[in-house]
């Protein structure tokens, strides 16, 4: 999520927004992977029913370029068009300098957003 949170900070994690409403575009959120400990911090790209793709690094929802001023400097990622699901959200951090392979993002079910991230803290030292 460079530049946007700092790696190794201390964040918190506030799940009551989501017991009322439903995760936004560009909301920071937490997944959880496996278990109930490992958790990712990830940027709401593209809501459920949506239809996402990337050309050339721009992420395209429904056909129209979505604006991301938190991305500094974007790979020319690719990804061919995807209807996402009911219960699906695409999630990417905003680093977006390397490789898509190289990074754990990607289409998640609603049931492993955890919550939204309010509060960053410096890095463990």
């Amino acid at each position: 999520m460079e530049p946007t949170l700092r790696n190794g900070s201390v964040n918190l994690i506030n799940r009551l927004p989501y017991w009322w409403r439903e995760p936004r575009r560009g909301e920071i959120v937490a997944i959880r992977t496996t278990g109930t400990s490992v958790m990712y911090l990830k940027r709401i790209i593209a809501m459920p029913n949506e239809t996402v793709e990337i050309r050339a690094g721009r992420v395209f929802i429904n056909g129209e370029p979505l604006a991301e001023r938190y991305v500094k400097s974007p790979d020319p990622w690719e990804m061919p068009p995807r209807r996402l699901g009911q219960d699906e959200y695409l999630v990417f951090g905003d680093n977006r300098s390397m490789p898509m392979e190289l990074h754990v993002a990607g289409v998640v079910k609603r049931d492993r957003i955890v919550g939204k991230a309010i509060w960053q803290g410096k890095p463990n030292p």
